[in-house]
């Protein structure tokens, strides 16, 4: 439909279509794609909006099969730690994108055992985002599923998979207090309210909002009459 429109109005933008008229984009279109097309050039959409599902946890795993399995002390503290800095790189990402916090560490490991491997998980909660200490607090989880004394290097049973994830996300607006500058802020911005100040001791305010509004009605006045008098 880009396409039709384009070369048959000969326009690049969705602002040139503001010269035209509903009825004309309509008997191009068709109705109902018209009136559409109407009403996103000018900024609308009636169309619901579709929430964007965020996962529930983040994380990663890795599986050592054969000869690679972890057999020792010092190589399930090193790909703990390596795990957990993949984590932290991740959560950080997220933190920025959805604004929310993970509050849950979970360390997912299978082990090797006869007839066949065990799966197990344990959980921890997660007070920052540093993977040093993620890494610390997943060891002392998985010390769980070791036989073998401290005083020994090596690990039994080896472990064959290895994982840790971070979930229980909560929204970072609900985290935490604001200032009373913040909480105003957000309430003016909410209810779209703009105000300048005025006089020396910038006690004089004057809103603007409704101001705003008039010129808004004008501009749209104007282009309705222009559009109207266009392609019918």
């Amino acid at each position: 439909m880009g396409t039709l429109v384009s070369e048959h109005l000969r326009v690049e933008n969705m602002a040139d279509l503001l010269v035209f008229s509903e009825r004309a984009l309509q008997q191009l279109l068709g109705e109902k794609n018209g009136s559409w097309l109407y009403s996103v050039c000018r900024g609308f959409d009636s169309e619901p909006v579709s929430a964007r599902q965020l996962p529930k946890s983040i994380g990663c795993s890795k599986n050592f099969t054969g000869k690679n399995c972890l057999n020792t002390r010092d190589k399930v503290k090193f790909w703990l730690s390596e795990l957990a800095k993949e984590v932290e790189e991740r959560l950080i990402k997220d933190k920025h994108n959805n604004k929310r916090t993970a509050k849950s560490l979970t360390l997912s490991v299978r082990y090797d055992s006869q007839p066949s491997p065990v799966s197990a998980s344990r959980v921890c909660a997660l007070g920052k985002y540093d993977g040093k200490k993620m890494a610390e607090d997943a060891f002392c989880l998985v010390q769980q599923f070791n036989t073998t004394t401290s005083d020994q290097t090596t690990w039994y049973p080896p472990i064959i998979c290895l994982g840790l994830s971070a979930g229980k996300f909560l929204d970072d607006s609900s985290c935490g207090s604001k200032s009373i500058g913040e909480m105003f802020a957000k309430s003016d911005r909410a209810a779209g309210v703009s105000f300048t100040q005025t006089g020396s001791q910038g006690t004089d305010t004057e809103d603007v909002y409704g101001e705003e509004i008039m010129m808004t009605q004008s501009s749209q006045k104007l282009i309705e009459n222009y559009s109207g008098s266009q392609l019918k």
